[in-house]
């Protein structure tokens, strides 16, 4: 299975050496970018957002070119490589206030209770094995062929999840992030839409 690949170099967009992408290059369609774009950036379309903050890029800066507007954005603090069957998650937050603004206090019990979070990456070997999750016997022609195991389960990279309450193991994330290994049979929902959590709700 191929590794997979995400974003793009200044190179692939507009043909030309990322280094030394000046001001004039980049004063496209009346849109200001970097003086000079930085080769550990990557550029990112809007639809592409979610994926990117979730593998842990953060945007810098925006701009449009032919046509197509792009977040320029850069690689921050530490990466984890998901072993096994293991799905790297990040715990939605639980707001310490009230829909209306009221404040609940401390959310510490209730964060370690969350079981919504969004997929940050899958294991090598996550949901292999499971019935149904193995594109190879499905026949050539059919479009479950070229899945992987995971999407065959029904989930991909920057899914809204929900899974066992209390389940996985916790990942220690220098930059903040609340992180957390699950087994892959324990993710159970996948959840289009925006998840509201406050301390109010448990």
């Amino acid at each position: 299975m191929s590794k997979e690949k995400i974003g793009l170099t200044a190179s692939e967009v507009i043909g030309m050496n990322s280094e030394g992408f000046g001001l004039a290059s980049m004063k496209i369609e009346g849109d200001l970018w970097l003086d000079n774009f930085p080769s550990d950036c990557l550029l990112f379309k809007e639809s592409e957002l979610e994926l990117a903050k979730s593998k842990g890029y953060k945007s810098v800066a925006s701009g449009t070119y032919d046509g197509v507007f792009y977040n320029v954005m850069k690689k921050i603090g530490n990466s984890y490589k998901t072993n096994g069957h293991y799905v790297l998650v990040e715990v939605l937050e639980v707001k310490n206030k009230s829909a209306g603004g009221i404040i609940l206090g401390d959310t510490e019990r209730e964060q370690m209770a969350c079981e919504y979070g969004r997929i940050v990456s899958f294991g090598p070997t996550a949901f292999v094995g499971i019935s149904g999750c193995d594109p190879d016997k499905y026949p050539t022609n059919d479009p479950r062929y070229k899945m992987t195991p995971y999407q065959l389960w029904g989930v991909d990279v920057g899914d809204q999840v929900q899974f066992s309450r209390m389940e996985g193991v916790i990942v220690r994330d220098p930059d903040g992030r609340n992180l957390r290994a699950i087994p892959d049979v324990k993710i159970i929902v996948s959840i289009s839409g925006e998840i509201e959590l406050h301390k109010g709700k448990f």
